[in-house]
């Protein structure tokens, strides 16, 4: 990101939703891939938590099983999709540039962007649950999420990240990686 603005950041992801929300109107107007898609029967679709289509998508398309995928770890508002409880008293919002360290002061503005974060995500949310109930599926997106994902795959460490709360159903992928090839000894 090139601004450290609270603000700049909040509108970048806002903007990024609204964009994946366009894509995934598109996709769901495509009655080829829906019935292509349906009519695969697939036993599990796996979605970026972060874009919350594919969850719907997938209950639209009757898959029964759902992982959600994370490339940029978990982040406030991300978490309750897996029940992890949030603690913004010691977890810095991914709007603030603060460690696990913080002062009383930084504890309060982190609560608030927390809150602020949980706000748009809501919003987004919402947003969301509007273009589906378009296409017939009136659900709470935020409880269909709790029920049918069961468990995610997230792109951190956790024993590099700070100590979080966690579940059985946060899976930390990250830093696997397949080692250097070497050449066989003759």
């Amino acid at each position: 990101m090139g601004s450290n603005s609270i603000r700049d950041r909040l509108a970048m992801i806002m903007s990024f939703s609204r964009l994946q929300k366009e894509s995934c109107e598109y996709l769901l107007q495509d009655n080829y891939t829906m019935t292509t898609l349906q009519n695969a029967h697939f036993d599990v679709g796996i979605t970026e938590v972060f874009a919350l289509c594919g969850f719907g998508l997938f209950e639209m398309v009757d898959i029964p099983h759902v992982i959600g995928a994370s490339a940029v770890g978990m982040f406030d508002s991300m978490n309750e999709f897996v029940q992890v409880p949030t603690m913004p008293s010691f977890v810095p919002s991914f709007l603030s540039s603060f460690d696990e360290k913080m002062t009383f002061p930084q504890r309060f503005v982190n609560f608030f962007l927390h809150n602020i974060v949980w706000l748009a995500t809501q919003h987004v949310l919402h947003s969301y649950e509007r273009l589906f109930s378009q296409y017939d599926l009136d659900t709470n997106l935020q409880q269909l999420i709790n029920n049918r994902v069961n468990y995610v795959l997230s792109n951190s460490d956790e024993f590099l990240d700070i100590a979080l709360p966690s579940t059985g159903k946060l899976v930390h992928i990250g830093g696997i990686a397949l080692p250097e090839a070497t050449t066989l000894p003759k």
